[in-house]
């Protein structure tokens, strides 16, 4: 029997190899050694019929199971998330605009002590001509 996690690789037939590459064929001893390894099993087709056969036994032991699975916990957690994110974003706009009307109160404040900078100058200077 195969392991749940199956390792997926190309096979060719020998005799639809043009020109195979040097290394390009797993020796069968090697095969098994990591089929052994990998809790899988090896296979070798040198034909088409072979390959053929080799795709109708593993079809065989392979089955597709459907599973109905209820989401409606997902789409309320996604739905909270969603509204939590909304959320934030009305938060942050806010805090953005108590910034920018602080910063124009100090501004105004700057002014108002710069104002009375002045007039403190003023006065000082007209206590002292009298």
């Amino acid at each position: 029997m195969f392991p749940a996690s199956l390792c997926y690789t190309k096979i060719v037939p020998v005799d639809e190899v043009e020109e195979p590459s040097e290394g390009a064929f797993v020796e069968k001893a090697t095969g098994k050694a990591v089929a052994q390894i990998t809790q899988a099993e090896f296979f070798k087709a040198s034909t088409a019929q072979e390959l053929k056969g080799i795709y109708q036994q593993l079809s065989s032991q392979f089955t597709l199971e459907r599973k109905d699975t209820e989401i409606s916990a997902l789409l309320a957690a996604a739905s909270q998330v969603s509204s939590t994110s909304q959320s934030l974003s009305q938060s942050a706009s806010e805090q953005a605009a108590s910034v920018e009307q602080t910063s124009a109160t100090m501004d105004s404040m700057s002014a108002s002590i710069s104002q009375n900078s002045d007039n403190a100058r003023v006065t000082d200077g007209m206590a002292t001509k009298a």
